[in-house]
């Protein structure tokens, strides 16, 4: 008698091509989850393979995917290896949650061991959400990595972005280096300079130096006539004097300057004679910079009644007229958002023992691929003796010896930054996820212990956005917290 296979579809997914060379390839995706099929008597209907992040919602063929199981819902089954080759972002979670709770989808984490339909329990839901937050914290710390190098060189005095009009990025090779520098635009500089000093008489508005900046012939590089909010932008940029600010710090610059320093400070002069003092503000307010109005968007300002009562309302700039409520209602409405996203003791141990077994997945790859990198790298050092040899002994032209010693030492420099990266490694993925678990186990206690105002620090922290109805607040979590506080849509959470 035949047997009747389950129909499935399969998903994988690279970010890029270079991934293709650490592990992740599609062939190597597919492979495994087409035995893990045939092991288990699905049927794979349709592949779904992308190869671009998961860190944006988007991708052309996961949003394909999702039509197809719509379209075709005698289809049960998703088949990937793991979480971060499905979804590293919030949108898509929620997209296959839907799936999962509308259409009785099944998702089939294989090398995870991991199952996720509409009867799991939500403390696997919350799992699954945290693994996905795991991993876009992965993709987030390259970014900070990419920052890091950006520092490094603003430090050295080398301006890591696009410099400003009156200066040029200019790349050049040099002994078989490739060296970035800023130099000056010898056809803009002038006129730039120039309006420096026009603008250091304190005689000229900024609308003034516009017309003259546009009269005499400056351009944006794009071709673009230059607007006022451009000029005030110039003139306040200590870029012209030499220096420059990075991440918030002053760092001194290797370009050269247009303008003094003596010049610089006296156009900042000249500004102070447009500027107005700002008032300052009398009464302190805890919630006031938390608030929306949820029926027009205009920010919830407080003012005090009969000297003693504080009352929030909207500031009515588009005619709206919401609600007087009182502090001491919306104090409690804020506490109850906090206690939303507060967690038991029990599911923050139940949270240590996965993130532990995640940590050592973690460890276990990253030596997998060390050891790959290193029979790579000591493979290349072999071939790169043997052709210097046979470059010697006349065995190869000079010409062929160049080219093959050109890229083998790229290579062999790749390697070695990969390496670095792989044995260096002092960033745990799971144990800051652990802190922010910790961190929802703590907050109910921790926030009673406080003052309105340093509630408000801490609400700040959890909320991103709060919208006001009158009657109703509605928070709006940062994202690692939203999934705390989703649990309560889960009619069967148990923690």
């Amino acid at each position: 008698m035949q047997i009747k296979m389950e129909k499935a579809i399969l998903y994988a997914r690279v970010s890029s091509k270079e991934q293709e060379q650490e592990g992740y390839s599609i062939p190597a995706q597919k492979k495994y989850l087409y035995d893990h099929a045939l092991k288990n008597k699905y049927s794979v209907v349709k592949e779904f393979v992308d190869i671009e992040s998961a860190k944006q919602s988007g991708r052309k063929n996961f949003v394909d995917m999702v039509k197809f199981l719509k379209k075709n819902r005698q289809i049960k089954i998703v088949l990937c290896e793991k979480t971060d080759r499905l979804s590293r972002n919030f949108k898509d979670i929620a997209t296959l949650d839907s799936l999962i709770n509308e259409s009785d989808i099944k998702i089939i984490l294989v090398k995870e061991n991991f199952v996720l339909d509409k009867h799991s329990r939500s403390s696997d839901k919350l799992m699954f959400g945290f693994k996905a937050l795991i991993a876009k914290h992965y993709i987030d710390n390259l970014s900070e990595e990419s920052k890091k190098g950006m520092n490094q060189k603003a430090q050295e005095g080398i301006f890591p972005g696009l410099a400003p009009l009156g200066y040029k990025n200019v790349t050049k090779k040099e002994n078989d280096r490739v060296l970035k520098t800023i130099e000056i635009d010898q056809t803009r500089a002038p006129l730039i300079k120039r309006l420096f000093e026009l603008y250091s008489t304190g005689q000229y508005s900024l609308k003034r130096m516009r017309d003259i900046a546009n009269e005499e012939g400056l351009r944006s590089r794009t071709g673009k006539k230059i607007h006022t909010s451009f000029i005030d932008k110039m003139l306040k940029n200590i870029f012209y004097t030499g220096s420059f600010y990075w991440s918030g710090k002053l760092c001194q610059g290797k370009h050269i300057p247009l303008i003094s320093k003596k010049l610089f400070n006296m156009v900042q002069k000249s500004f102070q004679r447009f500027n107005k003092p700002h008032r300052l503000r009398k009464r302190r307010f805890a919630y006031a910079g938390l608030l929306k109005c949820a029926k027009c968007g205009s920010s919830i300002t407080a003012e005090i009644h009969k000297e003693k009562f504080i009352y929030y309302r909207c500031t009515g700039y588009r005619g709206c007229k919401l609600t007087y409520v009182r502090e001491e209602k919306i104090a409690d409405m804020l506490f109850q958002a906090i206690k939303k996203i507060s967690i038991d003791e029990e599911l923050l141990n139940h949270c240590r023992k996965v993130f532990k077994n995640e940590n050592k997945d973690q460890c276990e790859y990253r030596k997998a691929q060390s050891e790959n990198l290193e029979k790579r790298k000591n493979l290349l050092k072999k071939r790169l003796e043997k052709i210097y040899v046979d470059k010697i002994d006349g065995k190869i032209p000079e010409e062929t010896y160049d080219s093959l010693s050109s890229d083998w030492q790229e290579e062999l420099k790749n390697i070695n930054e990969k390496l670095i990266n792989y044995q260096n490694k002092d960033f745990d993925y799971t144990e800051e996820g652990l802190k922010i678990l910790e961190f929802a186990n703590k907050i109910l206690p921790l926030y009673l212990r406080q003052n309105k105002f340093e509630r408000a620090k801490m609400l700040n922290i959890v909320l991103s956005n709060c919208t006001l109805d009158g009657k109703k607040l509605n928070p709006h979590y940062k994202k690692a917290f939203n999934l705390l506080a989703e649990r309560s849509l889960y009619p069967n959470w148990g923690g």
